[in-house]
């Protein structure tokens, strides 16, 4: 663990859940929510103009 960035202070890990049977049955109601990841943000490449390079 690393120290907290904002003051330096330690972090206590409080629960950690290792079992992949009951990981799986926490995360497998939330794959229906997931919010897919945008593809498109950026726009598609196309040539310069025409008049700049002609």
């Amino acid at each position: 663990m690393e120290p907290r960035r904002q003051c330096g202070g330690s972090v206590k890990v409080l629960a950690s859940i290792e079992d992949p049977v009951v990981i799986n049955k926490i995360l497998t109601p939330l794959q229906d929510k997931v919010i897919p990841e945008p593809t498109d943000l950026l726009r598609k490449s196309r040539a310069p103009p025409a008049h700049l390079f002609g």
